[in-house]
């Protein structure tokens, strides 16, 4: 999706001509994109890796969602559970 150019005719916003936006994402050091899964680092107690937790997170709508953390979770490993996909997009 970044690079991703979108088109807007032109006569849909009153003008002469197209417009086009080009996407690019920021950089943000707690969100990280990896194809169309959205990665966001959470920092977790540690007895909360080994026994296992659920979390509260935001989604980039600012919904609130669940989010269950396994027992003996390492740290830096990836949370399958916690993915949410871009949809409407072709991954890389």
């Amino acid at each position: 999706m970044p690079g991703k150019k979108i088109k807007i005719k032109g006569e849909k916003a009153g003008i002469n001509g197209d417009i086009y936006i080009k996407v690019n994402f920021v950089e943000n050091e707690k969100l990280r994109l990896e194809g169309l899964d959205l990665y966001e680092k959470v920092d977790i107690y540690p007895w909360d890796a080994a026994l296992g937790t659920k979390l509260i997170v935001n989604t980039l709508s600012d919904r609130k969602i669940k989010v269950k953390i396994p027992a003996n979770m390492k740290s830096g490993k990836k949370n399958p559970n916690s993915k949410k996909r871009l949809q409407g997009y072709e991954g890389k």
